[in-house]
């Protein structure tokens, strides 16, 4: 895992949900561009399924959301978008 500045050993509840999170839109993200690649290369087969799985990331990272409002509905974020690359993906291409 990729990250800078998050200290597993000192990672509270709300932390960790805010990590996971941002992993599953990193995810999103991820799958929309494969999916994007996908069409370019004329793949629609390949391109439905990373949409697909764009889809669950989405709610899984809604779920997780809701979860953290429920329990932390005024905490502030510590951990950002800024802390972590790549964490469920390989290294983008450059």
């Amino acid at each position: 895992m990729a990250t800078q500045g998050i200290d597993f050993a000192k990672l509270s509840l709300v932390d960790a949900l805010d990590l996971a999170i941002l992993i599953e839109e990193e995810a999103r993200e991820r799958y929309e561009d494969f999916a994007d690649q996908m069409d370019q290369h004329r793949t629609p087969v390949a391109a439905r399924f990373f949409r697909h799985m764009a889809g669950n990331e989405a709610k899984h990272g809604q779920e997780l959301a809701e979860r953290r409002a429920q329990l932390f509905p005024d905490a502030a974020r510590k951990v950002t978008r800024a802390m972590l690359f790549d964490v469920e993906a390989p290294p983008a291409p450059s």
